[in-house]
Parts: structure tokens; sequence; C-alpha cells
């Protein structure tokens, strides 16, 4: 975002990802019937619960998102619940949580369906796909991954974004070095601080780099980095910076920012282009074919 999203290509992206891998795999899904336990009091014995979290459990797993991991996790007399993490992006180090949630049990299929439908079985009609759970709340998981896996392909990140703003305790080579970087100039590496980091290239990373046997686990590799005097990207007091050994975390979308503006700017442009993503979403779910709807019943007479 903020000069990075292409708007027009991520539509384009999730509309393909949806019509060639999320359709088929939600109509697999759609067979399962991994009722409530309030509605299934044998759950454990009929399986249909563990059917469907391995089912969304495989397809998340298939799919290009940078360092996934998904996991059934099943206590002994408790329900299946997948978990499904994607690391941090951008070169930043794990710390906040953002946790999207949906569920994969269903409501039972009440009342009688029109003829042509049944609950269990997916049926495409149009732009519809009827079936019990599709949309509550069974594309939960195919969107979110989805989601993640578009916005990676554009490489999009904020947080370096906002580092080349004036008001950023960076120093002015660590900003005029973001906006110099091309989509090759960063590299991933521990010689900073022993922890895995995207950061700018720099001919101190490169040296650590011929040797990583030498690199050591975090603290001792920061300590070393800080005795080196290569940490103060900020510019404030201690060491000089200097862009050819200074650390310089850096997302891989550094490459996409191309001006230092004040961070007022950076948020209006957020705001004006998640309004405008907000808007592409909603013509597509509207529009396009492969938009997906749940089912409801239809009653007879």
């Amino acid at each position: 975002m903020a000069g990075v999203l292409d708007e027009a290509e991520l539509a384009a992206e999730v509309a393909r990802v949806w019509a060639a891998d999320v359709l088929a795999a939600l109509g697999e899904y759609t067979t399962i019937p991994c009722r409530s336990p309030a509605f299934d009091p044998d759950w454990a014995r009929t399986g249909d619960l563990a059917r469907a979290a391995a089912l969304l459990r495989d397809w998340s797993t298939g799919r290009a998102v940078a360092g996934r991991r998904a996991e059934v996790v099943a206590p002994p007399g408790r329900t299946p619940v997948l978990v499904v993490e994607v690391p941090a992006t951008g070169g930043r180090a794990d710390g906040d949580t953002v946790v999207v949630y949906g569920h994969l049990d269903k409501q039972p299929p009440l009342g009688q369906w029109r003829a042509g439908l049944e609950p269990y079985r997916a049926v495409r009609e149009g732009e519809r796909l009827y079936g019990r759970g599709t949309g509550d709340d069974g594309y939960a998981l195919f969107a979110a991954v989805t989601a993640l896996g578009a916005l990676g392909a554009q490489g999009v990140v904020i947080g370096t974004r906002f580092i080349a703003t004036p008001e950023a305790q960076a120093a002015a080579g660590y900003r005029e070095a973001i906006v110099k970087a091309h989509e090759d100039s960063t590299m991933r590496t521990r010689a900073y601080t022993g922890k895995t980091c995207r950061v700018i290239r720099t001919e101190y990373a490169l040296e650590w780099e011929k040797d990583p046997s030498k690199i050591q686990p975090f603290p001792m590799q920061a300590m070393t980095s800080q005795h080196n005097g290569v940490m103060n990207f900020s510019g404030r007091g201690g060491n000089p910076f200097d862009p050819n050994r200074t650390f310089m975390p850096t997302g891989q979308g550094a490459g996409l920012i191309h001006e230092i503006k004040p961070t007022a700017e950076v948020f209006a442009d957020l705001l004006r282009e998640t309004e405008a993503a907000l808007r592409k979403s909603q013509q597509l779910l509207s529009g396009d074919p492969v938009r997906q709807h749940s089912a409801a019943p239809a009653r007879q007479g």
C-alpha cells in the first residue's frame, strides 16, 4: 500500500486464484456434513469435522504464501482447530499478532431445498455456488489465505513506507537508501542480530555471508554488531552512519518507494487506497462470475 498496492492487479489475482484454486476445494468442503457439535453429538466418531479440517489444512499448505504453516490442533475430547500462521514480512520481527477467525462447522440443513439443490452437493448456477456452509463460514479460510497470497505477490509492506518519512527515527542515509533501492537491493541475513532479517544489502552483511557458520545466535551476534559499530541506523549519537556497513532493516517492497514524504501524507495515501480497494472488492463480489454464496434453503408451498 501507500504507493505499493496495485488495486487492479490485486483484484485480478484474487479472481484468478478463486476460479482456479478455491472453487473446487470449496465444492469438496460442501460435501462434508461437518455439523456443529450442538447438532452432531457423535462428531468424534463420524470424523466429519476432522475431515473438513484436514481438507482446509491441505489446501492451505499448497498455497504460495511465504513462510506459512498449517496445523490441525485436536486435543482429546475437543473439536479440531486449524491454525494457519504466517510470519511477519518486510524485515520486521514477529511481534504484534493479527488474528483472522472463521469456523468450519455447519448448521444443519433445515427446511426443504428446491429442485436441483442438495445441502451437501455443490451446485454452480451462474455467479452463485449453492451448498451448505459455503458462505457460513466455509469461505473464511480461503478468503484470508488468498488475500495474504495476493498481497505477498505484490510485495506489499507498510512498515518500510513509514521509515522513509522525515519523522522516522532513521538516519538520513537510511531513508535515502530505501528511496534509491531497486527490487534486488535487499537481502535476508543473520549477520546483524543472529536472527533472520531482510536488510539493505551492505558490504558488511555480504562479508559475513561468505561464511555463515561464523554468525552467532541472538543475542551474541547483535552484541558483536554493536561492538563493530554497525547498529546506529537512527544516526543519533554513537558511531557514524555508514551506508556500506550500517544495519538497515527494510522490506522487499523498498524498490517501490520513490520519495520521502511526511507521515500525514502516508496516512492519507493509506486511507485513499484502502477505500479504493474496498470499492474494487465490492465490484468484484457483485459482478464477477466467481462470486460465491451460501444457499438459503427455499421452502416449497
